[in-house]
């Protein structure tokens, strides 16, 4: 098992796909991958993230408040 978790949180990326799929694929071992909003892009195309809403992003696309339980903790992030 583990020690601890590797969390890749990326924001504001504008739209920019070939920053965020590079992102996944060169830290492919990372548990989770967080984008804290202004993706400007669908929930499919950021089907890799766990993702939350930015000013930027199309209204009800993504929900402002996002909680991800693990086996050892609980993550709560909020954009609003």
């Amino acid at each position: 098992m583990k020690d601890c978790l590797k969390i890749i949180a990326v924001s504001d990326s504008h739209g920019d796909r070939e920053v965020l799929n590079w992102i996944s694929q060169t830290e492919y071992d990372a548990d989770f991958f967080l984008h804290l909003g202004d993706s400007e892009l669908t929930p499919a195309a950021l089907y890799q993230y766990v993702a939350v809403a930015g000013n930027r992003d199309m209204p009800n696309l993504f929900p402002v408040t996002r909680r991800i339980k693990t086996v050892t903790a609980i993550f709560l992030w909020n954009t609003d």
